[in-house]
């Protein structure tokens, strides 16, 4: 049986207008980062996080926006995200993949103390 597969968006966006709120909208993403997959029997949903400007069209009117500023936390995230799909993602699950690159990085840091 074939699963559903979602994409959750979360964050917020600096924009340049108002919105109305009866009126639809449609949001073009240039960029998102991939922070978490969840897996269940029915569904994988992909958590992910807006990384760069976007577009929005209501009517005739387009309003641009950007992302609120990424945490380094969160840019070492999507860059490890990018290094293990690039490189180890047919190997190992990403969240095993993070910790122990973390654990790399902080016994780095570890070996630089006196």
């Amino acid at each position: 049986m074939k699963k559903d597969v979602f994409l959750s968006i979360t964050g917020k966006a600096s924009i340049d207008g108002e919105l109305n709120p009866e009126k639809e909208i449609s949001v073009a993403f240039k960029r998102l980062g991939i922070y978490k997959t969840e897996y269940t029997d029915e569904d994988v949903t992909y958590k992910a996080r807006n990384l760069d400007i976007i577009t929005i069209v209501t009517g005739d009117d387009v309003i641009k926006g950007k992302p609120k500023k990424s945490s380094q936390s969160q840019v070492l995230r999507f860059k490890l995200r990018d290094l293990w799909e690039q490189q180890w993602s047919s190997e190992i699950e990403f969240e095993p993949f993070y910790q122990k690159e973390l654990s790399k990085i902080i016994e780095e840091v570890n070996n630089k103390l006196l």
